[in-house]
């Protein structure tokens, strides 16, 4: 197995789709959103005929505001195990494909999906309730054919 000396490079990249992850709560149809967006592209290098890169993410989410996610903004916005009230149970609506390309080098493929998603008894600066939830992104990386 060869390897190719580690780059370690920046790369440029452009955007072709980046679009939200959806899902409906379970208990009321409130539409949740989610985006894992890159932000950083950097070639790591190649083991053997594999590609590897490292990716910076910049994550938002986006919840529909009901008369219940609304309050009195907290003084310590940090989320704690004890601040949790209700794990929220959810359906998929949608996952699209991400998808970013490096100019002829290769594109990268990112799905992201919400795993958890927590309501606290916390809420931000503007009232807003604060939702602790957890994301995971599969990535794969195309190569441009030679």
């Amino acid at each position: 197995m060869t390897e190719e000396k580690l780059e370690n490079k920046k790369l440029d990249f452009l955007v072709i789709r980046e679009d939200w992850s959806e899902y409906k709560l379970v208990t009321d149809g409130t539409k949740v959103k989610i985006k894992a967006s890159v932000s950083d592209i950097v070639d790591v290098g190649k083991k053997g005929k594999k590609r590897e890169v490292r990716l910076a993410f910049n994550n938002v989410f986006y919840k529909e505001v009901s008369a219940d996610d609304k309050g009195e903004p907290s003084e310590n916005p940090i989320i704690s195990e004890e601040d949790v009230i209700q794990e929220l149970e959810y359906e998929k609506i949608r996952e699209p494909l991400n998808i970013y390309d490096v100019p002829n080098k290769f594109i990268i493929i990112v799905r992201t999906s919400l795993t958890e998603l927590k309501k606290t008894r916390k809420f931000d600066s503007k009232g807003n309730r604060i939702y602790h939830y957890g994301i995971s992104c599969l990535v794969n990386v195309v190569e441009y054919p030679k």
